[in-house]
């Protein structure tokens, strides 16, 4: 087994080479932080983060949910609802305007929250994350490691939290000198000098991953060639019946898919008339073997999907003055108007282009036997 490590993955620089599938698995802990979370869909589990979470239940590596993960879960989430409610109070202002009234019917912001920490509960327990409670560094060395702006830290002290994170996950892997960890993150702040720096003192050795899907590739290749071979096939299966019922999804996306109105100095869309192509790139389904035949699940589907678009050449406006424009299939966006630039602005007549855009989109489906039915697009996303 190598020297102590906590895989920490962002999207810095990795570390990825001294491994390759004849190679142990060079972990026994993962820990994430709160932006991984988010971005997967906190407290909902996405079905890449779910995948992660099944293939390290094979191995019977915790997966750590930090005390300090979860109070920033938790802060972000509540922001947001926060925000909403904001929302809702201007709309009621405005249906007063008009002699309209909104009963207010929204429980206490109190109640809220224990229902969101029991929803945490719910999902802690289905997943099976380890809660850890942390052992914070002395402020007085947090202190110091800001005013000298050693990494994480970075001018006037930013990026408190992603150093608290992470060195409360190197202090809990250094408990068990038999351990070693990964880390998953989606913050650039760390280089691989800096984490070396960070754990060395403690014997640590911190690694640079880019993304959740590395952490699922080094967990897949101890599985065997056997159950890689099966996972493979489903997830061609998936891909072939996505491109079999390829109406349904063509469907979803002329309903739901935005891009932005502008292509840079190619020009800007002025309407999207339809969709010309679709084309499957990559399917991810969750392990075959964690499913219950004939019970719906999530899978994600990577697709190219070419557009006809009627676009206007030239100078575009610098998007300076106004919030970026996007339109969708079958609708108009407005031209945006540059009050520098509009007198000599350089416009042809408009054309009909094909446009190609990279999307994810979530499919919920049900598979028995290898046969993939009742595909239903929940979710869609730019890449």
């Amino acid at each position: 087994m190598p020297e102590f490590a906590l895989l920490c993955f962002s999207r810095g620089r990795s570390d990825l080479g001294r491994w390759n599938e004849k190679q142990v698995l060079p972990f026994h802990k993962i820990y994430f932080d709160s932006n991984l979370a988010i971005k997967e869909g906190w407290p909902r589990v996405s079905a890449a983060f779910k995948r992660t979470l099944f293939l390290a239940k094979t191995f019977e590596t915790p997966v750590i949910l930090l005390d300090v993960v979860e109070s920033e879960l938790e802060a972000h989430w509540v922001r947001q609802y926060r925000e909403s409610l904001d929302a809702v109070a201007d709309l009621q202002k405005l249906h007063e305007q008009i002699g309209l009234t909104v009963a207010p019917g929204l429980p206490e912001l109190k109640e809220v929250r224990t229902a969101y920490r029991k929803a945490i509960d719910g999902l802690v327990s289905e997943h099976g994350f380890v809660r850890v409670r942390s052992q914070l560094r002395p402020t007085m060395q947090l202190f110091q490691m800001a005013i000298w702006e050693a990494k994480p830290f970075q001018k006037k002290g930013r990026n408190f939290q992603d150093a608290v994170i992470c060195l409360a996950g190197i202090d809990d892997l250094a408990k068990d000198p038999t351990h070693t960890g990964a880390f998953l993150s989606r913050d650039s702040v760390f280089e691989q000098e800096s984490l070396d720096a960070l754990s060395r003192p403690t014997k640590v050795r911190l690694l640079l991953f880019p993304d959740l899907n590395q952490l699922s590739e080094v967990l897949k290749n101890e599985l065997g060639e056997r159950l890689r071979t099966s996972w493979d096939v489903d997830q061609k299966q998936a891909a072939k019946a996505i491109e079999e019922n390829i109406e349904i999804v063509t469907a979803y996306l002329a309903k739901n898919l935005e891009i932005p109105a502008n292509l840079g100095f190619g020009g800007e869309i002025l309407s999207i008339e339809g969709i010309e192509h679709i084309r499957v790139l990559a399917v991810r389904t969750p392990a075959p073997w964690d499913r219950d035949s004939g019970k719906p699940f999530i899978l994600t589907a990577e697709l190219e999907v070419s557009l006809r678009a009627i676009v206007k050449s030239g100078i575009l406006p610098m998007l300076i003055f106004q919030p970026p424009q996007v339109v969708r299939v079958g609708a108009e966006s407005s031209p945006v108007q540059n009050p520098v630039l509009s007198s000599k602005q350089i416009s042809a007549e408009p054309t009909e282009q094909l446009v190609s855009r990279t999307v994810q989109v979530e499919i919920s489906a049900t598979e028995t036997d290898g046969r993939y039915t009742n595909l239903e697009p929940l979710s869609i996303g730019l890449k």
